[in-house]
Parts: structure tokens; sequence; C-alpha cells
């Protein structure tokens, strides 16, 4: 099975950017057509990464889980175990983003 083939959405995980620890994050979903990258949902945000940069949760927790001392990955962590299903990622000015804040209309005539 190759790495890519291991994670459904939803599965929590440890993924890696270059230049950051493992993070907390939740697969989000495979991008159809491509085996070489994972979308998965960063709490606090969510970027595409190589598959081979993510690694399951349960097992890892203690391994990536601690001692990282950068800000938001507290808050990651405790986001992912009290709150895992929380948010789903979207491009920014996404419908329901407009649609949940619209824009205030303006009064002044102008």
């Amino acid at each position: 099975m190759s790495t890519e083939d291991r994670f459904k959405p939803g599965d929590l995980v440890f993924a890696k950017m270059k230049g950051f620890p493992h993070w907390p994050a939740r697969i989000f979903k495979s991008r159809s057509g491509t085996r070489k990258r994972v979308l998965v949902y960063y709490f606090g945000t969510h970027q595409i990464v190589p598959p081979e940069n993510v690694v399951p949760y349960v097992g890892n927790k203690q391994k990536y889980g601690s001692g990282v001392r950068l800000k938001g990955f507290a808050e990651g962590m405790w986001e992912i175990q009290n709150t895992p299903h929380q948010g789903r990622p979207r491009p920014p000015g996404h419908l329901t983003d407009r649609l949940q804040h619209p824009k205030p209309h303006r009064t002044d005539g102008l």
C-alpha cells in the first residue's frame, strides 16, 4: 500500500512542511488525479503537502506532539484532541464566508 493510500478523509495525522515541525492536522481529501499531494487541515490553516510528510496521529503523539514552542502549536494540539472535526478548509472569500460575513451597506450615500 502506498503512503498516500494509507489515509482517508477525517484521519487525524501530523503533517510536515519544510521549515516547520510535524503539526497536528486532519486529512481533508485526496487530490483526484494526483498521488503526489494530500490536502490536510492544519488546526489553524490548511496546506497541500506530499504524502511522505504525513504520519498518523495515533501512535505518534508522544514523538511529534510535545516540545514544540512555535506560536499556535499548543493550540493546534488542544484542537486535535478536543475538537478534531472542527473547521472545513475552503479558499479565502468562499461563498459561505461572504454569506456568513456580508460586507456592511453604507448608509452615508457614498
